[in-house]
Parts: C-alpha cells; sequence; structure tokens
C-alpha cells in the first residue's frame, strides 16, 4: 500500500548499457540542445533543485494523495524540504506559504479537477536496433485521457508546445508497449502562480499527426547522437549552445 512518503519517491529509471530519452527532459533541446546533451547523454548533471521544484514536487504529492483517498502529510512535506537546506536555489522560508496559497486554490477549485484512476505510473519502451529507450513517469490517466500536472507563472490559453511533446512521448511508449490503446485526449492541469493563484485544466483531443512528428523527432536524435558517437567533433554542430536559454 502506498504512502504519502512514497508519492516523494522518484523513480529514475535506467536500463543497463541504454541511453534514456526521458519525457520530462526531452523537451530541454529546444531550450539549449547542449545543456540536453550534457545532461541526458554525457550524464553530467549538477541541477538540484530550486523552489519552484521543490514547490512542484509537494502539490503533486498533494494532488496524487487526494485521488488516492488518503491525507497529505505536513511532517512528510517538512522532511523532505529539510533536505535542501543547503540548497541556496531553494528558498525554504517561502516554500510553506506558497503551498498553502496554491493548495487553497486546488480546492476552491475542485469540481474542475479529474478523477484520476492512474496515478504516477512509469512506463519505457525500448527502442528496437538501437541503445536507447523511452522512459519515465506520467502523472494521471482516467477513461481515455493522459495527463500532466504544471507549475508555471503565466496563465496559459492552450496546451504549451513542451508539455504536449512530454505527454505524447509517454502516449508513443505506451502504444509501442500495446497499453492504453484506448487513450483519445491528452490533458494538463496548469497551476499558476499568479498573486492568487489559480487552476487552470486544458485537454485537446490525441493528434495523430503530431504523434508522428514525435516519432520522427526520436529518429532524428537517434541519428544526431549516432554520428556524434562516430565523430566527437560533431557534437558542437549537432548540439549547439543557447547563450539566451534560462538553462
Amino acid at each position: 500500500m502506498r504512502t504519502y512518503k512514497d508519492l516523494f519517491e522518484y523513480d529514475d529509471i535506467q536500463i543497463e548499457n541504454k541511453i534514456r530519452f526521458s519525457p520530462s527532459s526531452f523537451a530541454n533541446y529546444y531550450e539549449n540542445p547542449y545543456y540536453w546533451y550534457k545532461t541526458q547523454v554525457m550524464k553530467e548533471n549538477d541541477f538540484k533543485g530550486n523552489t519552484n521544484t521543490v514547490i512542484g514536487t509537494i502539490i503533486h504529492a498533494r494532488l496524487a494523495s487526494m485521488w488516492l483517498g488518503m491525507d497529505y502529510d505536513t511532517d512528510v512535506e517538512v522532511d523532505y524540504i529539510s533536505k535542501y537546506d543547503d540548497n541556496v536555489e531553494v528558498d525554504c522560508w517561502k516554500i510553506a506559504d506558497t503551498v498553502t496559497d496554491i493548495w487553497n486554490a486546488i480546492l476552491e477549485n475542485k469540481d474542475i479537477l479529474p478523477k484520476a484512476d492512474v496515478i504516477e505510473q512509469s512506463v519505457s519502451f525500448e527502442i528496437p536496433n538501437s541503445e536507447y529507450f523511452i522512459g519515465g513517469t506520467f502523472d494521471y490517466l482516467y477513461g481515455s485521457t493522459i495527463g500532466d500536472i504544471k507549475t508555471i507563472a503565466t496563465t496559459p490559453k492552450q496546451i504549451k508546445f513542451n508539455h504536449k511533446f512530454q505527454i505524447y512521448l509517454y502516449l508513443l511508449a505506451l502504444r509501442m508497449n500495446k497499453q492504453h490503446l484506448d487513450l483519445n485526449t491528452i490533458e494538463v492541469i496548469y497551476i499558476v502562480k499568479t498573486k492568487k493563484p489559480k487552476v487552470v485544466v486544458l485537454s485537446e483531443p490525441i493528434d495523430n499527426e503530431f504523434l508522428g512528428y514525435v516519432k520522427e523527432e526520436i529518429k532524428k536524435m537517434i541519428r544526431r547522437l549516432e554520428i556524434c558517437k562516430e565523430n566527437q567533433d560533431m557534437i558542437e554542430l549537432m548540439y549547439p549552445t543557447n547563450p539566451n536559454s534560462y538553462l
């Protein structure tokens, strides 16, 4: 039986001698290609979290606990936050008040939230004849809908490209595994951190043309990686640094 503490555990999906295409990180390629290559292929990742990621994790856990019919535990949350005491990127004093404001907004908008059947489920698919695989954990699923939870700063009018791409990677892995073949809708619960936090739920039908685009992007990425493996001088060309990136 899952406990509230379990919801804070990260499932680092790995397959021996294979490179993972993480749905939650893959969109970073479009923001800063070299950062993606450095963190996902070279495994040089010094990111240890920040205030926003800690808040996001707690909100994810609280929503999951609500769907699972369990109470959230502030003692577990305090223990989780304390792990970041020495991280200068985490404002531990700010977190509690922000989480309270966001959670109140969620409770006020509870009637527009879905009732998830499947919560925090891992999925992986090994790409045939290659040393690569898609692996990650999607947030929730209900009926014919697969969804994700995002905490952002501005109110979206439609599902953002990088969030859509992430969900479609989960969808691609599921379809290749012949799992949940009845899915026909993607959805994102946006927690908008404005002065008064609000909740926006956006959904759209699955677009098989976009799914085909995602599949082709994976094929192109594999070709780029294979070229770089044969000639490391190509890394800078294939994965340039974006000096204006936030990454």
